[in-house]
């Protein structure tokens, strides 16, 4: 089984689940996690350490229904609205986005800000960015995935303010990655760490640092060499680490193991 996430607010609810969890976790022959640092920092798995394992999310660049080139359309429309440098974030406008705190960092500053994506936090986001006077932020909402990649591949970077380790990973991490686009992440001690290299592919803030997430956009922003530099590394680590070919490799040799009874005890 894959283990994805804790039980983070309902926590009624984790003391009435917690038994059946624990059963069911110890019937388990071997559990997944998706990095190294949410298996490392998971309280709920400190007892099932020898039947666990990290296998990292990927992505298939090769995918062409997905990540096919954008046409010269969709970037020309994004390109004339957007006319220059700006940071994109995308995903469910939920909770554990983190997205007001985004929003506090980009004001009394002129970076844009290009938010894609719908949920039951925008009708919130967008009056607290009225209340505000953001008008260098963007609400797109929901957009066709080649919108998507035509507004990933013209961004100047992605930042990704989540500060609660209900958020795993994020898949727009690895998209930024496959990119060569900087990344900026909120140190939640989950996959966005393992993703995001402080200082080598991105830019790594305390959670609910309104200021430190502020500093770290200015310091991108100004400094277009760095931001090139981290995100062909991060290009670099994900064709390494996060590409489909890998995690099939690792995927196979796991179910192998677990059919030729070599699962480890818990």
């Amino acid at each position: 089984m894959t283990y994805h996430a804790n039980i983070v607010r309902q926590k009624i609810l984790e003391k009435v689940y917690q038994p059946l969890r624990h059963w069911f976790l110890n019937d388990v022959d071997r559990m997944v996690t998706t990095s190294p640092s949410y298996l490392s920092g998971n309280v709920v798995l400190n007892g099932y350490r020898e039947q666990t394992e990290a296998i990292a999310y990927s992505l298939d660049s090769q995918d062409n229904e997905v990540y096919s080139r954008p046409d010269s359309e969709s970037l020309a429309k994004w390109r004339e609205r957007f006319n220059g440098r700006f940071f994109l974030f995308w995903g469910r406008l939920d909770y554990c986005k983190s997205l007001h705190i985004l929003l506090q960092a980009v004001a009394d500053t002129d970076i844009p800000l290009v938010i894609v994506g719908d949920g039951p936090e925008a009708a919130a986001l967008k009056q607290q960015a009225r209340d505000l006077q953001l008008n260098h932020v963007h609400f797109l909402g929901a957009l066709p995935e080649e919108d998507k990649v035509a507004l990933l591949s013209l961004c100047y970077g992605v930042v990704f303010p989540s500060h609660l380790r209900s958020e795993t990973l994020g898949i727009s991490l690895p998209e930024a990655a496959m990119h060569a686009k900087p990344m900026i992440t909120s140190e939640t001690g989950t996959g966005t760490a393992f993703l995001n290299i402080a200082d080598e592919t991105g830019l790594v803030v305390p959670p609910e640092d309104t200021f430190a997430l502020r500093a770290a956009l200015m310091r991108l922003w100004d400094k277009p060499a760095l931001a090139m530099q981290m995100g062909n590394f991060a290009q670099k680590r994900y064709q390494t680490i996060f590409n489909a070919e890998m995690m099939a490799k690792n995927y196979a040799r796991l179910y192998v193991d677990v059919i030729s009874g070599n699962a480890k005890e818990p």
